[in-house]
């Protein structure tokens, strides 16, 4: 196993972070398919803030339609939670899509009820379209928004607009919150295989292989730049900017990125895609390390041979820690 994917696999290892699976594809074609044992690319994955990425598509789809705006003002889809705060007032579909929302962090508390309701009675700290602050309670209320629109879940909504036209939706599932509204923000679970074709259809303006899946326009919508990022504080990868629920590396294309390492990779101008499944939470910082890992790997030259299978990343061993054991089992 030579190539930069090989350096990409051993590096993460070397950091305490497991990879699970990574595929890439040029133009379509498969060109790199790797997996851990149990873990591989046809094996469902919870894909964390990828699922914002959809969220976005189903808003913007939407919006294509006419059914909503993106300029339109949040409140007035959800009059019954005034009165609120005059600045939430101001935040329309756009902020929220861009996470350029009033508040500086997301307002609701997991293992508390009422998601929804607290991005309309937490306290604001700022005007909304001012500041980019990662908000998943944003990508929430979004949610709510595709459910409330469509009269359907999120989970019909994206399988319907998205995976079905494919062929794909096997094992594909969303999660819901307290409220039952699908988690839009987090709770995405599919096979990396069909995110990988699903990317493929996205670097082709919404068409693959013959098949339209997506207008281009929404495709262009999901994609533009919507927010300055150079002031994070974290993941310096991911310091390029923000479009619509999805980040724009230096080095151009896009990329969905979720907790633990869970990244789908396009880019239009090259017909690359990739996407890689992982858990990097052993190491400090470990998703935001693996992002720039991997887009390290994409400038490296070419990928190498993949390997049979991803061994797991073995502990390490310090034998002043061991001690003697006797007796019989």
């Amino acid at each position: 196993m030579t190539g930069s994917f090989a350096r990409f696999i051993d590096a993460a290892h070397a950091h305490d972070i497991s990879i699970h699976s990574i595929e890439a594809s040029i133009g379509g074609e498969l060109v790199y398919s790797a997996g851990a044992a149990g873990a591989g690319p046809h094996v469902p994955h919870r894909m964390y803030s990828v699922s914002k990425s959809f969220t976005a598509l189903a808003v913007l789809s939407l919006a294509h339609e006419g059914r909503l705006r993106t300029s339109d003002l949040l409140m007035d889809h959800f009059p019954e939670m005034r009165p609120v705060d005059p600045l939430l007032e101001e935040a329309t579909i756009a902020h929220l899509l861009s996470m350029r929302t009033p508040y500086a962090r997301t307002t609701y508390v997991e293992a508390e009820g009422d998601w929804l309701e607290s991005f309309f009675r937490a306290s604001p700290s700022h005007r909304p379209g001012t500041l980019f602050h990662y908000d998943t309670s944003a990508s929430y209320t979004l949610s709510a928004l595709v459910e409330r629109i469509s009269g359907r879940s999120w989970e019909d909504v994206v399988r319907e607009r998205v995976f079905a036209p494919l062929g794909l939706g096997d094992g594909m599932r969303m999660l819901r919150g307290p409220e039952g509204i699908g988690h839009g923000g987090s709770g995405l679970i599919a096979r990396p295989r069909d995110l990988l074709v699903i990317a493929e259809m996205l670097n082709g303006a919404g068409e693959r292989r013959g098949v339209r899946v997506l207008p281009p326009e929404v495709v262009d919508a999901l994609t533009t730049r919507r927010a300055d990022t150079a002031m994070l504080n974290w993941g310096s990868s991911l310091r390029a900017g923000y479009a619509s629920q999805l980040w724009l590396p230096p080095g151009g294309g896009w990329m969905m990125f979720g907790l633990g390492g869970q990244i789908v990779y396009g880019d239009p101008n090259s017909r690359r895609a990739v996407v890689v499944t992982a858990n990097a939470q052993a190491c400090n910082a470990g998703d935001q390390r693996l992002a720039t890992l991997l887009l390290d790997a994409l400038e490296g030259g070419p990928f190498g041979d993949a390997p049979d299978a991803i061994a797991w990343p073995a502990p390490s061993h310090d034998p002043a820690h061991a001690r003697s054991i006797r007796g019989t089992a």
